[in-house]
C-alpha cells in the first residue's frame, strides 16, 4: 500500500516547505515583494528539490525521468494554482501571509501526495505493493515462515 510512503513524503515535503518558506520570507521582508507572488516563486523553486527527492527517496522510481517529470509538473502546476488561490483568498483577507501559507501548504501536501502516489510514480508504488502482496500470499499458502532477516529485507526493498 502506498500509505507506507507517507512518512518519507512528509520528510521530503518538510525540506521543500523549508525552501519555499525561506524564499517567501526573504522576498517579502528583504525585497518587499507581494506575498502571493513571493509564495509562487518559492513554490516553483521548492518543486525542483521536491521532484528529485520524491523520485529517488520517497517512491524509489525506476521510470524514465521524461514521463515522470511531465506528470510531476502537471500535478505541481495544479498545486501551484491551489497554493496561489488559497494565498490570494487568505493573505488578502485578514490572515497574516505566513498563516495563509500554512493553510495552503496543508491543502497542497494532500493533493501532491495522493497525486504522486496514484499517478506520477504509480507503477513503482503499485509494483512494490503487488510484490509484497505476492510474497505474503505465497508464504501463507506454503505455510513457510520467513526468517526475521529475510522479512526485513523484503519489506525494505
Amino acid at each position: 500500500m502506498f500509505l507506507d510512503r507517507f512518512p518519507h513524503f512528509a520528510f521530503v515535503g518538510a525540506v521543500s516547505t523549508g525552501i519555499q518558506y525561506l524564499i517567501l520570507s526573504s522576498l517579502v521582508i528583504l525585497a518587499r515583494a507581494d506575498p502571493v507572488a513571493a509564495s509562487a516563486i518559492g513554490f516553483v523553486m521548492a518543486a525542483a528539490a521536491n521532484y528529485l527527492l520524491n523520485y529517488r527517496f520517497t517512491f524509489r522510481s525506476t521510470q524514465p525521468h521524461g514521463p515522470a517529470l511531465l506528470k510531476f509538473i502537471t500535478l505541481a502546476s495544479i498545486g501551484l494554482l491551489l497554493n496561489s488561490v488559497i494565498m490570494q483568498l487568505l493573505a488578502r483577507g485578514a490572515l497574516h501571509y505566513l498563516l495563509a501559507q500554512v493553510v495552503a501548504t496543508g491543502v497542497v501536501l494532500l493533493w501532491n501526495f495522493f497525486g504522486n502516489a496514484c499517478w506520477t510514480f504509480r507503477s513503482t508504488v503499485a509494483r512494490r505493493a503487488w510484490l509484497e502482496g505476492a510474497i505474503d500470499r505465497e508464504e501463507r499458502s506454503s505455510g513457510k515462515a520467513i526468517p526475521k532477516t529475510a522479512e526485513k529485507t523484503s519489506k525494505a526493498a
